[in-house]
């Protein structure tokens, strides 16, 4: 079981924060025999550049199209995409095309970075994909037996949320123990745990924040299972 404690990472003078697993926690189990075989596709709709952060929070509706699982990306939008037959689930979701998509070193997990701001140690909003076996938990169990290991002792709220536009369950919490804190979703399909951390949720940090709630709002406006 990994550890979801939050961490900071500073590369390059830019502070990134993440909940990612522990180094001293035991390898985590594969999903799959083999290391993931797929990278995800990303899919631009155009190269226009990205709209400022600091206008109001504006996020497309997502537009799907008959025979397509997936959502159309908008012109400010890309696709992610996990999806082979090795694998025991496929998925897809839109997110900012001014946000960076990166494979951690961790097992089976991706990093959605958008712009730094700030002066010195700069804050970037950050959204976290990792996906791990559930190992035979359904959704509520898995979510509450992540929280107590994650904050133990700790009176954390978990809401039943539903992801569009297939009406997708999910788990939302926030408020585990962390510098800025963060928004969880955990989610459970085909016995395989999918974790989202969405990092800042501090106001203060204006900019960083109104990023972060772009990526949740089109994670979250668009996510499908397509197996």
């Amino acid at each position: 079981m990994k550890n979801l404690s939050l961490k900071v990472i500073s590369v390059f003078g830019i502070l990134l924060i993440s909940a990612g697993c522990s180094a001293i926690a035991k390898p985590e189990p594969s999903i799959a025999p083999t290391p993931l075989p797929i990278q995800p596709t990303e899919i631009e709709r155009t190269s226009m550049p990205p709209q400022p952060t600091n206008l109001p929070l504006v996020i497309p509706s997502p537009t799907f199209q008959a025979g397509l699982p997936c959502a159309i990306p908008a012109e400010s939008e890309l696709l992610f995409t996990l999806d082979d037959a090795a694998l025991p689930f496929g998925l897809c979701f839109l997110y900012p095309n001014d946000f960076t998509v990166t494979k951690s070193e961790v097992t089976n997990t991706w990093y959605f970075t958008g712009t730094p701001y700030g002066s010195g140690e700069m804050v970037a909003a950050t959204a976290e994909l990792h996906v791990e076996p559930a190992n035979g938990k359904m959704l509520e169990q898995y979510a509450a037996d992540e929280v107590a290991s994650a904050a133990p002792g700790l009176k954390v709220g978990l809401d039943l949320i539903y992801l569009m536009p297939d009406d997708v369950p999910a788990i939302k919490t926030e408020g585990l123990p962390g510098l800025m804190g963060s928004r969880t979703l955990y989610l459970v399909h085909n016995n395989t745990a999918f974790i989202f951390t969405f990092m800042p949720i501090d106001p203060g940090f204006e900019d960083a924040w109104l990023d972060m709630e772009r990526v949740y709002a089109a994670v979250t406006s668009s996510f499908v299972f397509t197996r």
